[in-house]
């Protein structure tokens, strides 16, 4: 807007790198205006900055430096990125459900683990009923012994499930 507003390109740069929160974006910005102003194209600026702009960013721009439209091609990155923020927060949005659904489900089963389970298991002995219970129930019980046994290791299951993560989305990109 700014840009297309008449301010020449490095004013409009520093504009924004006025108003940006500390962070990536405002450190690639203060590269940006630097580089902008040593005789770089704003393109060239930006491909330095992958982190803070993607490869089809930086193209997009530099076709509009290309065709003299870069004040259009601004407005249209300007729009796509803000659709694309908006559709990221509907899906996080969306999200909080479901997780809060498992989170739920997760502690009432880890409840039935350790208090009622063991609760019939001492109603089987107490009533001397058969050491051939049903395959599905002894498993039951010996699970329910197994996470009363090592509980502590519990709370480091999500954990891991995070680093894992964490590990698989670093070796992608």
């Amino acid at each position: 807007m700014l840009f297309r507003s008449g301010l020449p390109i490095l004013r409009s740069l520093r504009i924004l790198e006025d108003q940006t929160k500390p962070g990536v974006l405002k450190n690639a910005l203060q590269d940006i205006v630097e580089d902008v102003e040593a005789g770089s194209t704003l393109s060239e600026a930006m491909e330095k900055h992958p982190k803070a702009f993607d490869n089809l960013y930086v193209h997009t721009v530099r076709a509009g430096e290309a065709g003299g439209v870069l004040d259009q091609i601004l407005r249209k990155l300007a729009e796509f990125m803000e659709k694309s923020m908006a559709l990221k927060r509907r899906i996080v949005g969306a999200m909080v459900y479901p997780v809060m659904v498992i989170t739920v489900a997760v502690i009432i089963l880890i409840a039935i683990m350790f208090f009622i389970v063991p609760k019939f298991k001492e109603i089987f002995e107490k009533f001397d009923i058969p050491e051939d219970l049903p395959v599905p129930t002894q498993i039951l019980i010996d699970v329910s012994e197994t996470v009363g046994r090592f509980w502590y290791v519990l709370p480091s299951i999500p954990f891991g499930i995070w680093v894992i993560f964490r590990f698989m989305k670093a070796s992608k990109g």
